[in-house]
């Protein structure tokens, strides 16, 4: 894919900004991230732009990110829904889509595609969280770990505003 943005993917109009209620639940099992809607420090429209170190809670963000192949995405587009919930596991096998802020991309791409991935079909959904029409958690994947947003139902197309290429792409 080239280096461009693929802005408003499956919306139309400009991202708005939203808040959306955050809850904690129980521990996560996997690895790729989503994060709830409020107010964090950093620039606006950059998802996950505060910093978070391990067993403290991450900034909320309008905005968070999903990690993904193309083809997968593709096909999502096809029929108005995502429903994986990280590499290899469907939203039914886990009961919810792994999600992260920016800061958190990098370390789960290397634990779900290697060390520095480097591949052209690799992509990243900027989810408006007040478009999802589902809950999202923070919950840490293991206790006292850094806590990863969690879409709790089927992602809509409509609630990815820009599709990005992998830095690594």
């Amino acid at each position: 894919m080239s280096g461009n943005t693929e802005e408003g993917a499956g919306t139309s109009g400009p991202p708005t900004s939203g808040a959306d209620s955050a809850a904690s639940a129980g521990p996560d099992t996997g690895a790729d991230s989503a994060a709830a809607g409020g107010s964090r420090p950093g620039a606006a429209g950059d998802p996950g732009a505060g910093t978070a170190g391990p067993g403290s809670v991450p900034a909320r963000s309008d905005l968070i990110l999903h990690l993904t192949e193309r083809p997968l995405w593709d096909q999502a587009r096809a029929v108005g829904s995502y429903e994986l919930s990280t590499r290899g596991r469907t939203l039914g096998d886990v009961g919810f889509i792994h999600c992260s802020l920016r800061h958190q991309l990098p370390a789960v791409a290397a634990l779900l595609y290697g060390a520095e991935p480097d591949r052209a079909d690799l992509v990243v959904l900027v989810i408006e969280v007040a478009r999802l029409g589902v809950p999202v958690r923070y919950e840490p994947p293991v206790p006292g770990a850094e806590e990863f947003p969690h879409v709790y139902g089927p992602l809509p197309v409509g609630a990815v505003v820009a599709v990005e290429p992998w830095p690594g792409a």
